[in-house]
């Protein structure tokens, strides 16, 4: 009588935990955000990794790490829960990916908050974002001071179009985070664990409105006669990104595979990876799998590998850039 029933037995025995939850999760009945608790996959729950050995025992980790953070609403869709609920698991997402990368010797991290393209959002979702933003903001600063981390904001942040009230907290965040990091922070032989992070956001942003107001600031001390020659470091000065080391890594969550108007002067010679795991969902072990790859990337910048023990260890020569590889991982 039981030998119908074999094969089913064999096919649910070997059903993992998490695809039973994808299976289920329709299922699982909407909660406030606050009080929104997801099962974990089981697959994961055993899975910790330690971070991965930092200079000088081991790669040395990039300096400059940029985030495109992609993926809140999907996931918040996915579960059929509001936007505002996506948003705000992303910026817990943030919080935890920012403390990982100082964690593992990352001196830089570029988060792209918001771009000049997302103004076609629709209004609800806009004031989603900035309510998650200011109050991200204003529980993010006594750990920014105690942790030693200083906040930069990247783009107009004069924009009447954003609510005052996030403007001065932003502000304000930028002021009191300012006397955290030194020049010599950015010295690639202190790594440690206590150091610094720099946190530039980039809110209401975008690469090309950045290269255009770039150019009419020069084009203003050319007519005056106070300018008479450019070249690529006259014009970095006049980029909001002036003063910061171009990005070693650029992470995009989401499954896309493109850059989205975000820092296209900077990224000339940046390692391109992405991943289809939607941005809520990147943690830890996400960074350690972005990271192990950036590790095996041979940077040359143009050059020629002259001796094979060149990228034994990454090449890791911050003279001047090859163009950006590309990587592409279909976890999630």
């Amino acid at each position: 009588m039981l030998l119908p029933l074999i094969p089913l037995l064999l096919v649910c025995a070997f059903i993992r935990p998490y695809d039973s939850w994808a299976f289920c999760s329709n299922t699982i009945p909407c909660t406030p955000a606050a009080n929104l608790q997801l099962p974990m996959p089981a697959t994961r729950l055993n899975a910790r990794r330690v971070p991965l050995p930092i200079h000088p025992t081991g790669p040395t980790p990039p300096t400059h790490v940029a985030l495109i953070c992609d993926g809140n609403s999907r996931w918040a869709e996915k579960r059929s829960l509001p936007q505002a609920v996506g948003h705000a698991k992303g910026a817990d997402a943030l919080i935890s990916v920012l403390r990982y990368l100082k964690r593992c010797g990352v001196k830089i991290c570029t988060f792209y908050g918001f771009s000049t393209e997302n103004w076609s959002r629709s209004r609800e979702e806009i004031n989603d974002i900035w309510m998650v933003m200011e109050r991200t903001a204003n529980s993010f600063r006594d750990m920014a001071v105690d942790e030693n981390v200083r906040i930069r904001i990247l783009g107009d942040l004069d924009d009447d179009r954003i609510p005052i009230s996030l403007r001065e907290t932003l502000s304000q965040l930028e002021i009191d985070t300012r006397g955290v990091i030194n020049d010599d922070d950015y010295d690639d032989d202190n790594n440690d664990e206590s150091s610094s992070l720099m946190v530039c956001l980039a809110i209401n942003y975008g690469g090309r409105s950045d290269i255009v107001r770039a150019s009419r600031e020069i084009a203003k001390l050319v007519q005056r006669g106070e300018l008479d020659s450019i070249d690529e470091q006259t014009f970095e000065q006049h980029l909001c990104t002036v003063g910061l080391p171009d990005p070693d890594l650029i992470i995009r969550t989401g499954g896309e595979q493109r850059l989205s108007n975000f820092l296209l002067w900077d990224l000339a010679y940046s390692e391109l990876y992405f991943t289809d795991e939607l941005w809520p969902d990147f943690d830890s072990d996400s960074v350690d799998d972005a990271l192990e790859w950036y590790s095996k990337t041979c940077r040359r910048f143009g050059g020629r590998k002259e001796k094979a023990a060149a990228c034994s260890n990454r090449c890791t020569t911050r003279s001047r850039p090859r163009s950006s590889e590309v990587h592409h991982t279909g976890r999630r």
